[in-house]
């Protein structure tokens, strides 16, 4: 329950971050860091804290959302469950390519529901997948260097390559 908890403050932060600097930085240098985390959560830790940081971000996002409500809410809680569907029927083996490619679909996905919402998206959109793309190989290799339950290669097989060799 602790760890819930700590999820949905760091979800809190992470979200105060991305409305603090939204202002202030020009749209080349927008970062939003909640998604590449919450990414990292669901493939390090699990679907209910990731759940828990995105949702404490999105409350946020929401109360300091001046005009239109675009229930942030709803479309991270969304995302999660479709993201955390996708690990685990399509990319099952927590490699950097599945984080990757759920980088890729978490970030469609997030933008195509603004537009439903809100008929706007980011109007730098390769900016945003370079980025997230940055974080999230970033966030892998730390994760994967700290936990051995990471693959920290773009391609797992279920044989290991033998690389001994013979002696003559």
């Amino acid at each position: 329950m602790i760890r819930l908890a700590l999820a949905f403050f760091l979800g809190i932060l992470i979200g105060a971050w991305e409305i603090a600097t939204r202002p202030f930085l020009p749209s080349l240098a927008m970062i939003q860091p909640l998604l590449a985390v919450v990414i990292l959560m669901l493939i390090g830790s699990g679907r209910s804290r990731a759940l828990a940081m995105a949702l404490g971000g999105a409350l946020l996002m929401d109360l300091y959302t001046f005009g239109v409500f675009d229930f942030s809410i709803l479309r991270w809680f969304l995302l999660v469950y479709a993201l955390d569907l996708l690990l685990q029927h399509v990319l099952t083996n927590r490699s950097l390519f599945a984080a990757l490619a759920l980088t890729f679909a978490a970030r469609s996905f997030e933008q195509g529901s603004a537009w439903i919402m809100t008929h706007s998206t980011s109007e730098n959109l390769w900016v945003l997948f370079l980025f997230d793309g940055i974080l999230v190989t970033f966030g892998f290799l730390v994760l994967a260097f700290l936990t051995k339950r990471l693959s920290a290669s773009l391609y797992r097989s279920s044989r290991a390559p033998d690389l001994r060799y013979e002696r003559s």
